[in-house]
């Protein structure tokens, strides 16, 4: 459980279970006596023994011990735990008490019940949510009000967005990124031919669970026929050229949000496409009209200007997509489904949801601390947290959204430049590649071992790769080892032989510390990149910067002796 400072006792403790209805119908005492507890600990040993046991959840028991007995139901739905938070309110888990189904409840903010734009986008989501009925669409369930604030009820899906998924592993693989974007567009094409469009595709609107299956989030911004009121409360508040998301925004929607069709998501999608297949947002800008103008008058970068082993159909797709004239696009995401079919292929995706949950968590607690010091008249904003554009996974503010990598931050990787030393945690996706930890790969023949030195490193025969492998066995470019903060990720760039992880071949896979690497049946390797390895490396390192220093404030001594002596003859 996690750690949270309290003063109250244990009898204070069972009495706010009491008041909280979290264990009807028995008492708190009587469920202490039942199980045999200890009553007489103190009250985080207490909790501890009934998360332990699942009585109550980490998210609960942290609540009340700091003293809050109320907040754990909206109507029949009970918190079980936070899965974010964003500029419009809270996302929970929470369970539906009469079906006993997991479900995620997005909760409007109280203070913000009087905003028309946001009452807006949770009316249109909800609206647009339960029209939609296909496998590739988040279901929304049911809508309601309860303690003066405002929620939605959707399906829980056990995955995590796009923009998780890239930050977690790096780029993906160009197959399953066929295969994904495919599913997105036939679920696209649906809600299209229901007269929706959506206007804020991105990757953080997706998630893919590790069965490689799409759901698509978010129509708090679509556009729908019928929706005429609160098509009206959004040009209020964003104008009529301000619905969507600048980095993946199709240039007539730039001009005129308001009446623009499917075509406007073929563009982001296309943008979206790009994203994950590179770790690169398409235009290296920050400022907006700069982002306008790339978007309306230069094409996309080409995927394969970066990875080369990439088939050149998909430039050819992506320029499609990405039209600057929307009769030069596809015309339907059925079209882009078809062209994508032959391309994608289904593999499971590996990636770590606890992780993504916990830094979730600390995106909302870092958000709830700052809403708390605001309401205390405090200032909230140096190092609480980053702006909602930048923290939150499922909501988000609509504003400039630097969700991946961009090409002058990795010029500022390779020249050191590491953000005023922010660690990638810290940063987000918005560098997709971070400076490498220290670490290397043991060989285990006994032969020489590589160290890892950058965060991305070719691998193969060519004179012009990171790691050089000479045998007719290897490919001129046989793999790529990404680092993304906190694994390395090796992946097949379609070698004649192979590599494989722990004696299974994989196209793509997770390094972690011990695991094994064969390449081409060749070359043996056991990764090491500890925390013990990266401090010694540091260490290392930084005894050889003090020789510097010495030697260098020597150098300094003896040229001002030697100008002195001249001075004074």
């Amino acid at each position: 459980m996690n750690k949270v400072a309290t003063s109250i006792t244990s009898e204070e403790f069972l009495a706010l279970l009491d008041r909280s209805k979290l264990v009807r119908p028995d008492r708190a005492e009587d469920i202490v006596r039942k199980l045999g507890l200890d009553p007489s600990v103190s009250s985080t040993q207490l909790a501890s023994s009934l998360v332990a046991r699942n009585i109550i959840t980490n998210y609960q028991a942290s609540r009340l011990l700091s003293g809050r007995y109320r907040g754990y139901f909206y109507n029949h739905y009970k918190i079980i735990d936070i899965l974010g938070a964003g500029g419009m309110g809270w996302v929970y888990l929470a369970q539906d008490m009469n079906s006993q189904d997991q479900v995620v409840l997005k909760v409007l903010s109280s203070h913000l019940a009087d905003d028309a734009g946001m009452m807006a986008r949770l009316k249109l989501e909800s609206r647009a949510g339960q029209q939609l009925f296909h496998p590739r669409v988040a279901r929304t369930i049911d809508e309601g009000q309860a303690a003066g604030s405002h929620f939605l009820v959707m399906e829980y899906v056990h995955g995590i967005s796009l923009r998780e998924l890239v930050m977690q592993q790096g780029p993906v693989a160009w197959p399953v990124a066929c295969h994904i974007v495919k599913q997105i567009a036939d679920g696209l094409h649906y809600a299209h031919e229901r007269g929706l469009v959506h206007r804020d595709i991105k990757p953080e609107n997706f998630l893919v669970n590790e069965k490689a299956e799409v759901k698509i989030l978010d129509f708090g911004l679509a556009l729908i026929k019928g929706a005429e009121e609160e098509e009206f409360s959004l040009s209020m508040i964003f104008g009529h050229d301000g619905v969507g998301t600048l980095d993946y925004m199709a240039p007539e929607q730039s001009e005129d949000s308001h009446h623009v069709d499917r075509r406007a998501d073929i563009y982001g999608l296309g943008g979206t496409f790009y994203s994950i297949l590179t770790g690169l947002l398409p235009y290296a800008v920050k400022a907006t009209t700069e982002k306008i103008e790339a978007h309306r008058s230069r094409p996309f970068p080409l995927v394969r200007s970066k990875f080369p082993n990439v088939p050149p159909g998909i430039d050819h797709i992506i320029a499609k997509m990405t039209a600057k004239d929307p009769k030069d696009r596809y015309q339907t995401a059925a079209e882009v489904a078809e062209a994508l079919a032959p391309l994608a292929k289904l593999e499971p995706i590996d990636f770590d949801y606890e992780s993504i949950l916990r830094m979730r968590r600390e995106d909302a607690q870092r958000r709830m601390l700052r809403t708390a010091r605001r309401a205390r008249g405090e200032s909230g904003t140096s190092s609480i947290g980053r702006p909602p554009s930048q923290t939150s996974p499922i909501l988000k503010s609509t504003q400039g959204n630097m969700l991946l990598d961009t090409e002058k931050s990795l010029r500022d990787e390779q020249t050191g430049q590491n953000r005023n030393g922010q660690s990638f945690a810290e940063r987000g996706i918005g560098d997709a590649r971070p400076v490498a930890r220290y670490g290397r790969l043991y060989n285990t023949d006994g032969a020489q071992n590589i160290p890892l030195h950058r965060s991305e490193l070719l691998i193969g025969r060519s004179p012009k790769a990171d790691i050089h492998l000479d045998s007719s066995m290897i490919s001129s470019t046989h793999c790529r080892m990404i680092f993304n903060g906190q694994f390395w990720k090796v992946t097949d760039l379609e070698s004649r032989n192979g590599i494989r992880v722990n004696g299974v071949e994989t196209r793509s896979s997770i390094l972690k510390p011990g695991d094994r690497l064969t390449i081409a049946e060749v070359f043996q390797y056991e990764i090491d990149y500890t925390s013990e390895w990266a401090k010694k490396q540091r260490e290392r390192a930084g005894k050889s910067k003090k020789g510097i220093y010495l030697l260098a404030g020597l150098l300094i001594m003896t040229a001002c002796a030697a100008l002195l002596w001249w001075w004074l003859s």
